[in-house]
């Protein structure tokens, strides 16, 4: 009689069940801490996808960064390692947290391989992006043309992505994925305006207009109008963070993302204010502190 072994088999099904179960549970009671639990291993699993296929590329190592390229664009690496290696100490030391791993960096030779690569549309474009763990960086020398290599550094430092994409990197290890969009926005171009003194203002994005309100951007961040008004409302609600509460209030506020709780209850807690209040009080100190 031929037999058949079914016990493992079956406890594996029974555990899965169990574990499908518990994370329903879960979701329906308290979905931002099930959407935390899932949420490592899906970004783990994409960004084994990505470094599969770029397997092939070149590898260089630094003390907190592995950065991976084509050999044509090998010129560029050591500044953008040593660029990295700039951000690292005072983003971690600002967020309160240090990644347990080296950060992997892939170079994009091209805006036209980054848009294909992301899949987006010929008109979109970026020197850089966090996504599933990494940091995609546009090469400097497909944006920066001036010859001298200690100006091209100067540039890459001031004008480049990598504080800005190191900080979502570090967010969001923090807090294991749970934050609203505006909120990781606002705290990378504080990074770099701490850093670098840089602060993105335009035509269109003046803060004495009518303003998004935070439920509005929490929403659908990328889906408003006014791009630019988002990204600098964003900024200016972070940086009020900074003002008021420093950067244990900040560490305090992401310690309350860590548990799982929503951005509104953190600052009720860390802050004593609700969100409408702290979008009052941030919109009223940006209005006397910032360049309108």
């Amino acid at each position: 009689m031929k037999r058949i072994f079914v016990g493992t088999p079956l406890s594996f099904w029974l555990v899965c069940g169990v574990l499908l179960i518990y994370t329903g549970v879960m979701w329906l009671r308290t979905p931002n801490l099930a959407r935390m639990w899932v949420y490592p291993t899906v970004r783990d699993i994409t960004k084994l996808s990505v470094l599969h296929k770029a397997r092939g590329l070149d590898v260089r190592e630094s003390e907190h960064f592995v950065i991976k390229y084509k050999p044509q664009d090998q010129a560029s690496v050591q500044m953008v390692l040593d660029t990295a290696e700039e951000a690292y100490e005072p983003v971690t030391d600002s967020i309160g947290f240090k990644p347990p791993r080296k950060a992997t960096i892939i170079l994009v030779s091209s805006r036209e391989e980054m848009q294909q690569e992301m899949g987006w549309s010929s008109g979109q474009s970026a020197m850089g992006v966090f996504w599933s763990g990494l940091i995609e960086v546009l090469a400097p020398q497909a944006w920066i043309t001036d010859g001298d290599l200690d100006k091209q550094k100067e540039q890459f430092v001031k004008n480049g992505p990598m504080a800005h994409e190191f900080t979502h990197l570090v967010v969001d290890a923090a807090t294991r994925g749970n934050y609203p969009r505006w909120f990781t926005e606002g705290l990378a171009q504080y990074q770099e305006y701490r850093l670098n003194g840089y602060e993105w203002i335009t035509s269109t994005n003046s803060l004495n207009q009518p303003l998004y309100s935070l439920a509005e951007l929490e929403r659908d961040f990328d889906g408003v109008e006014n791009q630019s008004l988002a990204y600098r409302e964003s900024f200016a609600a972070v940086r009020y963070m900074y003002a008021v509460y420093g950067d244990d209030g900040v560490r305090a506020v992401l310690s309350e993302l860590n548990r799982g709780k929503t951005l509104p209850a953190a600052l009720q807690k860390v802050c004593n204010m609700n969100y409408p209040q702290f979008e009052a009080a941030w919109q009223q100190w940006a209005r006397q502190q910032m360049q309108p």
